[in-house]
Formats: C-alpha cells, sequence, structure tokens
C-alpha cells in the first residue's frame, strides 16, 4: 500500500505533480512485478470544486481555480481513485468570515473503497490556533482468508479395503467380449473410470491441509510414536 500525504501550493502544483510522478512510477514497478498496489492519497490540495466544496462556497469556483481543480480530477480518474471524504465536510475556517471551506481531501483507490468505514473530521481534536481540523479515516482490513478444499489422505488409507472395494466395483463391470467401436470404448473408459473414483471416495479419507503437517509424516509413525 502506497500513502501519500501532501501539502499543495496552489500557486504553481508543484507538490501534486510530484506527488503523481512518484504514484504513477510506483504503479509502473509494481505492474512489472505482477503486484498489485493500493492507493491512498490525501491532505490539503487547496483546490475548490463543486465536487467537493459547498454551493454557498461557488465564489471560489473561479475559472482559475475549477481549471487547477480539474489536473486533480483528471489524476484521480487515471489512477481509478474515489473520494471518500464526504462532499462539503466543513475543515478550514476562514478566521476572517468565519466560513469553512473544504481544501482538504482524502482519495483512496477504487478496490480499497469497501473497506473505509468511516471518514470525517474530528472538531473536538482541532488544534488551538490551527485552521485546519484533523481528518480521519479508518479501514477495516485484515489478511484474505483462503481455504483449502480436503485433499485426500492415502497415508491413511486402510490399503485392504480400498482393495476389496476396488474388487467388488470392477467385477460388477461387462467387461468380457471385445471392443469393436470407439463409442463403445469411451463408455467401458468411463465406467472403469467411475468404479476407480468411486472406490476413492469410498474409502480413502479426506483431510484438510494444515501449515504444521510434515508431508513425509505416515501412519506407520504415528503409531511407533505411541
Amino acid at each position: 500500500m502506497l500513502i501519500v500525504n501532501m501539502y499543495n501550493d496552489n500557486a504553481w502544483q508543484e507538490a501534486l505533480k510530484q506527488s503523481l510522478q512518484v504514484i504513477r512510477r510506483r504503479a509502473r514497478e509494481a505492474n512489472s512485478k505482477a503486484q498489485w498496489q493500493h492507493l491512498i492519497w490525501l491532505g490539503d490540495f487547496n483546490l475548490h470544486h463543486p465536487l467537493s466544496d459547498e454551493e454557498r462556497n461557488s465564489h471560489l469556483f473561479t475559472r482559475n481555480n475549477l481549471d487547477k481543480a480539474q489536473w486533480l480530477i483528471d489524476a484521480t480518474a487515471e489512477l481509478n481513485l474515489q473520494m471518500v471524504l464526504p462532499r462539503g465536510t466543513p475543515m478550514v475556517c476562514i478566521m476572517s468570515t468565519g466560513n469553512y471551506t473544504c481544501p482538504d481531501n482524502v482519495f483512496i483507490s477504487a478496490s480499497l473503497c469497501g473497506a473505509v468505514t468511516k471518514c470525517h473530521t474530528v472538531p473536538e481534536e482541532w488544534p488551538a490556533r490551527a485552521d485546519h481540523m484533523p481528518i480521519v479515516t479508518f479501514l477495516e482490513t485484515g489478511p484474505e482468508c483462503q481455504t483449502k478444499p480436503p485433499r485426500l489422505n492415502y497415508w491413511a488409507a486402510e490399503w485392504d479395503a480400498v482393495r476389496d472395494e476396488l474388487s467388488a466395483r470392477l467385477n460388477e463391470l461387462d467387461a468380457e467380449g471385445s471392443i469393436s467401436t470407439e463409442v463403445e470404448f469411451y463408455s467401458r473408459l468411463n465406467k472403469l473410470t467411475q468404479a476407480i473414483t468411486g472406490m476413492i471416495d469410498a474409502k480413502v479419507p479426506k483431510v484438510r491441509p494444515s501449515p504444521y503437517q510434515k508431508w513425509w509424516w505416515s501412519k506407520e509413525l504415528s503409531t511407533k510414536q505411541k
């Protein structure tokens, strides 16, 4: 996971451009290694747009500001990022007017959005003499659980019972006479295969793989250990 936390100077937008260069480079490296990388891009973007600000801040939607914000919108579309901070969340108080604006933001990879449980400001933890409110984001993630299906444990099979079961099933097959057609050949082959797989399902126990299991351990060794 790549987390980019930045402050963007609205005049030149150098931090925005440099951050995007880093993100693109890391994405290329991840693709070359066939490793998918989640991205969280957050910080003070110092941009204003109707997609993030409330309508009461329409005086900030100048052509110059909208053009600068479009640069970020295009970048998030390219990187498949989603804005997780709710639109219009008040975060910066203009001391002279008491008006709240929304220059900060949090963008997360679309593949990770489902793990976001909360993203909001915390006014009660607003530092004194600071104009920006703190933002907290909660993600509920964990290692993916991969459950392997049970496998056949031939080591634990009772081979006398296996042979008896297979013998009984084979005796039930119509194996007399020669095979004269291709259809008859595949019909007998199918019945033979069913007899063998049926015997395996009936007489060979199944076990779920354990990370602590030793491949060389056998039933005989368990008996001797006792």
